[in-house]
């Protein structure tokens, strides 16, 4: 048997389009498969990644960074250590060798050039994984710190302004520092035809631990009346997601994928809103594909500012596709999607956006389309064509778009790679 290097360098590159966000992306990757010669992995990988988004500023200050017809931009840096064994105070033989432990160390630098803001995510994390047996995984990073910093263009500040102030506190610096738990069910089979199923729990809190030490080192509030660590707003919140799978196999080449997504994230204490990375969205390439990444939503809202971005607090998303064999690498696909987003509490900025019981089931969004896939066995291109087929920023008893009006019929194009789920 050969051995394989310890050293490898690879090359990826990805082709996007969400919605009509036409984007380009490229990783390089490097890893070490004996770092410490212990059985270390190292992996340090490089992105860069262009895309050309609609809506936002088009002031000329944003008209001047264009990169051909690209004006967004993403670049970052991050490394991660896999060691094979816990590291913390513990006798390391109660752990059988069958529970693969291993420790994980993340950092990693990450810039964003958006259309209305610029924004830089530096994060160090420190955790553990093991499995409890050949189905059952575990994931817990007791240490997970993430810095956002943000700056608005001046025509984005000139939009805030006119926003209720939950708004504009996502569009600030804040710190998060907090805990997240993993659990993952999956009983797949490899090389095996029988249907499976796949689970993944998470939880994150956040903020408990400054909490803490800011009230009992008697810190002072800042001028808005919240708790700061080196003069920068905590985040805290408790966060659960939640999402099942199930594969009806009924060949190699002919399955049916069902998905269904729940979330919930509130805040608490020294916030009134959740961060807006760590907020639950709508629409993109992987989920409701009619819509582009982050503007279905919230609730009823009519779209009064398109351009808006949008996370919420709830969501709830079901995804059902058949998948099956053209010719050769060409396969295809059959989809329906299901879903929406939403805010626990009235929103000044997205009216209608709230969640209730009563209007609940009326303000999920549907849409359906096909799919091509190019399957190489290492990766797999994708391609969907979605249409909405029911679109809750429409009236209430108005929202079935077919036949609504003589221009209902406009398909969204989606490239990625992968499966969506």
């Amino acid at each position: 048997m050969l051995r394989q290097p310890v050293h490898s360098y690879s090359v990826e590159a990805e082709g996007t389009n969400s919605g009509g966000d036409l984007g380009i992306g490229g990783y390089l990757v490097y890893q070490n498969k004996n770092l410490l010669r212990g059985g270390e992995v190292f992996n340090l990988r490089l992105k860069g990644a262009l895309e050309a988004q609609e809506g936002g500023s088009t002031s000329a200050e944003t008209e001047d960074q264009k990169v051909l017809f690209f004006n967004t931009y993403e670049a970052g840096i991050d490394a991660n250590l896999a060691i094979p064994k816990f590291l913390a105070p513990l006798n390391q033989d109660i752990f059988s060798r069958y529970f693969r432990p291993k420790t994980n160390i993340n950092i990693g630098y990450n810039y964003q050039d958006n259309l209305d803001y610029r924004r830089t995510i530096t994060n160090l994390s420190f955790g553990y994984e093991w499995a409890q047996t050949t189905t059952k995984n575990h994931i817990l990073f007791p240490m997970d710190i993430n810095f956002v910093k943000v700056n608005t263009t001046d025509h984005f500040d000139s939009i805030l302004a006119q926003e209720s102030e939950r708004y504009k506190n996502q569009y600030t610096d804040h710190l998060i520092v907090g805990l997240k738990y993993s659990y993952i069910f999956n009983n797949q089979e490899l090389n095996k035809v029988k249907d499976f199923f796949y689970f993944r729990g998470n939880i994150e809190v956040s903020g408990n631990l400054l909490a803490l030490i800011t009230n009992l080192a008697g810190s002072p509030e800042n001028e808005e009346g919240y708790q700061t660590v080196f003069g920068v707003r905590f985040s805290q919140y408790v966060k659960n997601d939640y999402d099942f799978r199930y594969y009806i196999m009924k060949s190699k080449n002919h399955s049916v994928a069902l998905r269904a997504a729940f979330g919930i994230a509130l805040p608490y204490g020294n916030s009134i809103d959740i961060p807006f990375e760590k907020g639950f969205y709508g629409g993109g390439a992987n989920g409701m594909r009619a819509w582009p990444l982050r503007y279905l939503g919230p609730g009823a809202y009519q779209n009064l500012n398109p351009e808006i971005e949008r996370v919420g607090d709830f969501q709830v998303e079901g995804n059902i596709e058949y998948r099956f064999s053209i010719y050769r690498i060409f396969k295809g696909a059959i989809f329906y999607d299901i879903g929406n987003i939403w805010y626990l509490n009235e929103n000044e900025t997205f009216p209608g956006g709230e969640l209730s019981l009563q209007e609940f089931p009326g303000e999920l969004a549907m849409d359906a389309g096909l799919g091509l896939r190019l399957d190489f066995s290492y990766f797999i291109f994708r391609l969907d064509v979605a249409q909405r087929l029911k679109d809750p920023a429409y009236p209430q008893g108005d929202r079935w778009v077919i036949g609504r009006d003589r221009n209902w019929f406009h398909p969204v194009l989606n490239l990625g790679i992968g499966y969506p789920f």
